[in-house]
């Protein structure tokens, strides 16, 4: 691990994990660690050189002053430069898939290839219009109530463990995945371990990615490096917090390349429900160019 000076001076946590191939790098979602996708990375590595990045207040990188989600595009966009991995491919995870097109729109070139699982994004007006503006709201309230709740110290991993494996969304992790969360998502502390990504900081993240999107949105419309977008079930009408799921095939249209995947069966969290299978599709739209289509046939698209 290295440290990386960004915005206001705060120092982020770079984490080099090895493998082979060009290099990729990988931003987690909203209140995980990067390390936590170690059981995804170990399948990356076969093809790539990967890079973790600690978002602010995640994992091991602190907290900066103000709502850390305004910040992570310019952040992502920094540590690259600093690293001289302009061109680099990358892999982001809900946040995380948001802060890599924020990167890209803020210093054009940052990457030359972008793969996202479920990011935070749609297009507020479309939402609004199609009356859905309420779906959208309760999705991020609930996920930032269910946030702010959340215990933030056990007596040990193993107690953590119990808990976490017995409710949803963590029942559902693949246990390598699980595993790899308790590991490095908690810090020793006096008495047991406790979060490293602050509750409150993770439902603020929550709430504050509404008001990204005004700029998140129309900026998507300059990236020029292909994009694809990967997703899991559509189950929007059974559980409010999957709404991104249900809106994100509507972002093609945005790209100058695109190129849309649903994997069913998954769900918002998916590379931590089946690491390999996400893997396995992030490697494959990085590696074809000739999955790519223009943004005249993209609507075309819906499944592989």
């Amino acid at each position: 691990m290295q440290r990386v000076r960004c915005l206001g001076g705060l120092k982020l946590a770079v984490h080099f994990f090895g493998g082979s191939g060009d290099p990729l790098i990988v931003c987690p979602a909203n209140g995980f660690p990067v390390c936590s996708y170690l059981p995804l990375v170990a399948h990356l590595k076969e093809s790539f050189t990967c890079y973790g990045i600690d978002l602010r207040g995640y994992g091991d990188s602190p907290s900066g002053v103000g709502p850390d989600s305004l910040y992570f595009g310019s952040d992502v966009a920094c540590v690259v430069k600093a690293l001289g991995l302009q061109g680099a491919l990358a892999f982001g995870h809900s946040v995380g898939g948001a802060a890599l097109l924020l990167a890209q729109i803020v210093q054009p070139g940052t990457f030359s290839r972008i793969v996202c699982y479920e990011p935070i994004l749609y297009d507020r007006a479309t939402v609004e219009a199609s009356g859905d503006d309420s779906l959208v709201k309760r999705g991020s309230r609930i996920l930032a109530a269910g946030a702010k709740r959340r215990r933030r110290a056990f007596s040990s991993r193993k107690e953590a463990g119990i808990k976490y494996s017995a409710r949803p969304p963590f029942d559902r992790f693949a246990p390598a995945a699980l595993e790899s969360y308790l590991t490095h998502g908690f810090r020793d502390v006096p008495g047991g371990i406790e979060l490293k990504c602050d509750p409150v900081n993770e439902s603020e993240a929550y709430l504050k990615s509404i008001d990204v999107m005004p700029i998140l949105w129309p900026g998507c419309c300059g990236i020029q490096c292909p994009v694809a977008m990967l997703a899991g079930s559509d189950i929007s009408d059974q559980n409010s917090t999957e709404f991104i799921a249900h809106y994100i095939e509507d972002t093609l249209t945005l790209f100058q390349k695109a190129r849309f995947e649903r994997l069913e069966g998954l769900h918002h969290l998916g590379p931590f429900e089946d690491p390999q299978r996400v893997a396995t599709a992030i490697a494959a739209h990085l590696q074809d160019m000739s999955r790519f289509t223009s943004l005249k046939s993209v609507k075309q698209q819906s499944k592989l």
